[in-house]
């Protein structure tokens, strides 16, 4: 007989997830590459390394993923009020802020509490060095720590612990050679017995074997820490400067409000004035008695006040970084694969991100079933990222509101959260989705397996109504964060496949999403291409935005000419185009003859685009009257002749045609010169009629891309008028 568990979760996997006797946990830290990455420090853990990041740019299980990082300008702040009403009153307090800026003195962090109390902690920079001030009850201790100027615009990491009036401060002023994603390992130590170094300094040795030259030349007082550690320790820098203190009888202090990097008054809506000056600079890792706050409010988004007990004003800017490379990657080679992980921690909060890239618009990406009607899912379903769960108040979904498709074989993150009790969060890159849930079950009771990638052929018939895949996923993830954890997709699943193996292995065969915007898949031996010349855009998958020029009012134009004998004789054109315009009459191109009367022309007339041409014979017009394009959106314009035949394309509409009738000449003879954003007056050489005003993206011509020719300042263009201003796409 086989149990509901065996058929929902593999007849092995009871075998596997419980095992006689307690088995021996190797060292997690020990090993010659690091679990922690990019410098972060590991500690043993049960089953798992401890990874302390708060001396890094990164985040997460393994310091693998990015700090959100804030910029203050001096009139700038962010402001939490915490516990409701009541606010908080704690006898410890743990917190870490990393702060990065040029100026002397400025305020990183204050606390408040009601006004008929004047407890305090005010921790900025004083004259380059850190100050923090505490007051507790009639109380007040002032500790200062930081050897040098801090003032020196790179990253430092204040550490600031209290455990009733005992105080501790201590700053990692992260001297010497830190660590990059790759090096073998990195430890800690505290010397007080060596005359040669500060006692209560702490020092910090990684393993860096190309590096040793250097190292020890500029590191003269760490000898004998390399001593110590023998051959391997080639890289040492100074970590801590500590300072202690006793603060007194108080041990209790009332907590209202937290301000970073100046002060806010929540009722009059007004930025008040503190003693010490406003922080300028940049501040991350902000970690409040085990609260992230700097990163929940990233994940917030613009809904800073869904949370019931705590609130959030932010007038600091959010400092936009792209994302490092992956780490351990997995490639899914086909729908029917999946792996299979431990049970994901969700009971009362959700953490889970990864990145994913594929050229396959659907696909199961998580599922983890669970007791009654609770499961939580994540699937890519026409391109979109769908975060389905179901807490047991009836299924929910979260879809991403991107304007982009997520399957174009490039790299997307995911982020998922649940941050209050009813408030669930989806970020996919930058956009991010928030949903308030109304039921009355707070928590998520998961149980068996979570499986990634898919799940077995007969189970996707069973799988809950509001999940729409019925195939898993086909392309690589990475960089999964869970809760705790970063698991490795093929050494950690307790369910693992053959068909899921290390690394991200790219397609090498066209597929039909293989080339963004419409690009051509051209197939090669054991690769492709793409081609983008119909498209408006570049780059290797035709997803890349093109040179722009931006035109004016004022009469402006760009000109390439033709060089004298390579003037071409042409049976097939092809021309594409972007623009963005409110103009309602315009020439957007024009290309003339050096020797006949041939010409093609593309322009606007009363809101719509016309192409007319000419090859010798009679004109010939070409237009789509359907759709209005001077409503300053971005269009893109195909057309395409076959002798004296031709077609024409706005965006996704329907594609219009010519087909000649009786004989017609085929051939554009002698291709002079290509006029872009107005034409030349025949009668007068330098007047401009017909201007264009708006932005021009992405010009093909038979291949050749003018605007990428002009922004490179070719010779074979010439300016008329107004000098056009070359942009990119991002900035229409």
């Amino acid at each position: 007989m086989v149990t509901i568990m065996e058929f929902y979760y593999g007849p092995s996997i009871l075998q596997r997830a419980i095992k006689p006797s307690c088995h021996v946990i190797a060292n997690q830290c020990g090993g010659q590459v690091s679990p922690c990455q990019n410098g972060g420090q590991c500690t043993e853990g049960w089953n798992r390394p401890l990874c302390d990041c708060s001396a890094t740019l990164f985040t997460g299980p393994t310091c693998g993923r990015e700090s959100a990082t804030l910029a203050f300008n001096g009139s700038q702040h962010m402001a939490i009020w915490i516990g409701g009403n009541l606010g908080s009153r704690t006898q410890t307090e743990e917190l870490v802020i990393r702060f990065k800026t040029s100026r002397p003195a400025g305020l990183l962090l204050l606390t408040s509490a009601e006004s008929s109390s004047s407890d305090r902690l005010e921790i900025g920079l004083v004259a380059g060095r850190v100050r923090a001030n505490v007051r507790l009850g009639d109380r007040e201790k002032n500790l200062l720590a930081g050897q040098g100027v801090l003032n020196d615009n790179n990253w430092h990491t204040v550490r600031f612990s209290r455990r009733a009036s005992n105080l501790r401060l201590q700053i990692a002023v992260n001297q010497g050679i830190i660590p990059k994603r790759g090096d073998n390992r990195e430890f800690s130590m505290v010397s007080s017995s060596s005359s040669s170094m500060d006692v209560g300094i702490e020092f910090r040795c990684a393993y860096i074997p190309a590096l040793c030259p250097g190292t020890i030349v500029m590191l003269q007082k760490l000898q004998s820490c390399l001593r110590q550690t023998k051959p391997k320790i080639l890289a040492c820098y100074r970590d801590r400067d500590m300072a202690e203190a006793i603060l007194g009888r108080h041990s209790t202090l009332e907590v209202k409000s937290i301000h970073l990097g100046g002060l806010f008054h929540a009722e009059e809506e007004i930025q008040m004035t503190a003693a010490m000056p406003n922080f300028v600079g940049q501040l991350q890792g902000f970690v409040y008695n085990g609260h992230r706050y700097i990163d929940l409010v990233k994940t917030l988004g613009p809904e800073l006040s869904s949370l019931p007990t705590t609130t959030f004003k932010l007038t600091a800017r959010f400092v936009n970084s792209p994302p490092g490379s992956p780490y351990l990657p997995a490639t899914f080679r086909s729908k029917h694969s999946y792996v299979g992980l431990p049970i994901l921690k969700a009971y009362s909060s959700v953490f889970i991100d990864f990145r994913f890239k594929t050229l396959e618009p659907n696909g199961l990406l998580f599922f983890n079933g669970g007791k009654r009607t609770d499961f939580l899912a994540v699937e890519l379903v026409n391109g979109h990222i769908h975060y389905v769960f179901d807490l047991g108040d009836g299924a929910i979904t979260l879809r991403d509101k991107a304007r982009i498709h997520m399957n174009d074989n490039r790299w997307h993150s995911v982020s998922i959260r649940r941050p209050g009790p009813k408030t669930h969060t989806l970020a996919v890159d930058e956009s991010i989705e928030i949903y308030t849930a109304s039921g009355n079950n707070m928590h998520l009771e998961l149980e068996g397996i979570l499986y990634v990638g898919g799940v077995f052929k007969d189970m996707y018939t069973r799988l809950p109504s509001s999940i729409a895949s019925r195939s898993g996923f086909e392309g690589c993830i990475a960089s999964v964060d869970l809760a705790d954890t970063s698991p490795s997709l093929t050494e950690d699943a307790v369910v693992p496949s053959s068909l899921v193996v290390s690394g991200c292995e790219g397609p090498t065969k066209c597929s039909q999403n293989a080339c963004a915007n419409r690009g051509i898949c051209v197939q090669q031996w054991n690769a492709y291409a793409c081609e983008c010349d119909m498209t408006s855009f570049t780059g290797p998958t035709c997803y890349d935005e093109s040179i722009s020029y931006e035109f004016s009012n004022s009469k402006g134009l760009i000109q390439y000419n033709f060089p004298p004998g390579r003037q071409p004789d042409t049976e097939e054109d092809n021309i594409a185009l972007g623009f963005v315009t409110t103009k309602s009459d315009a020439v957007l191109l024009r290309i003339e003859s050096s020797t006949t009367q041939d010409y093609i022309e593309m322009e606007i007339v009363e809101g719509n685009v016309f192409t007319v041409y000419n090859v010798g014979t009679q004109d010939l017009p070409l237009g789509e009257v359907a759709v209005k394009v001077n409503d300053n959106n971005y269009h893109i314009v195909r057309f395409t002749r076959t002798g004296a035949n031709a077609t024409l394309q706005i965006d996704d509409y329907n594609v219009q045609t010519v087909t000649s009738i009786g004989h017609q000449s085929t051939v554009f003879t002698s291709m002079a010169n290509i006029q872009v954003g107005g034409k030349i007056a025949r009668n007068g050489r330098s007047r401009i009629e017909r201007p264009f005003s708006g932005v021009i993206a992405g010009l093909s011509v038979n291949r050749l891309r003018v605007l990428d020719l002009a922004a490179e300042r070719d010779p074979h263009i010439n300016v008329r008028g107004d000098q056009p201003s070359d942009r990119t796409a991002s900035d229409l």
